[in-house]
């Protein structure tokens, strides 16, 4: 899964204590949140996730996975 790095950031972006294992919605993340937390990862691996593929991911295992295939 993601380091506790990233986790850290995106803690201190969003102030709220993230839990990989769950979904955005039982993180409580809002759609700003969750913005923000997709921003960080982009910077974190140096691409862009398109809206697209936005619509599938809905948890951090989907975004892990996500980022894992697409990694340089």
């Amino acid at each position: 899964m993601f380091s506790t790095n990233i986790k850290k950031k995106i803690e201190s972006e969003t102030s709220k204590k993230i839990n990989f294992n769950k979904s955005f919605n039982d993180n409580n993340l809002d759609s700003l949140d969750i913005i923000t937390t997709i921003s960080i990862i982009e910077d974190e691996f140096g691409f862009e996730i398109k809206e697209k593929s936005l619509k599938k991911i809905s948890d951090f295992k989907s975004l892990y996975a996500f980022v894992k295939k697409n990694e340089k």
